[in-house]
């Protein structure tokens, strides 16, 4: 397939965690955009819960080396979480997009992505920050 639209970011789904699912996930977001290849491929969510996000950032970590993501990053991580990422497998996130606004800041998380060199993306809810 050769470049045919502008490379971006896309976000690995909630339901695509683990080691195989990322690679169809991306094939399918690939295809769908019409590129070979995105600048960023996010983890969208560390889900906890299910306690699958290490071997989740090893996929990514391999897609990047296929160079089907330039780069590689987190969304909603805590230091916690990172720190778990980088020990096990000694790739930083190159983003961690998190929530934040004028009413939460997140100046500590912004200090330790500063100290590690990972890069803060803000998102907001829209309608949300206490702006009424």
């Amino acid at each position: 397939m050769g470049q045919r639209g502008r490379p971006g970011t896309t976000k690995l789904g909630n339901d695509s965690h683990g080691l195989e699912a990322p690679h169809r996930a991306l094939t399918d977001s690939l295809e769908r955009l019409a590129l070979d290849y995105v600048d960023l491929y996010l983890i969208h969510w560390p889900l906890p819960m299910f306690d699958r996000y290490v071997e989740t950032w090893r996929a990514l970590i391999a897609l990047q080396r296929e160079g089907k993501a330039r780069a590689i990053g987190v969304s909603n991580f805590t230091e916690e979480q990172i720190d778990r990422l980088v020990d096990a497998t000694g790739v930083v996130p190159a983003v961690n997009q998190v929530e934040m606004h004028p009413y939460f800041q997140q100046r500590a998380l912004r200090a330790y992505h500063d100290r590690l060199g990972i890069v803060t993306q803000a998102w907001s809810p829209f309608g949300g920050g206490g702006t009424g």
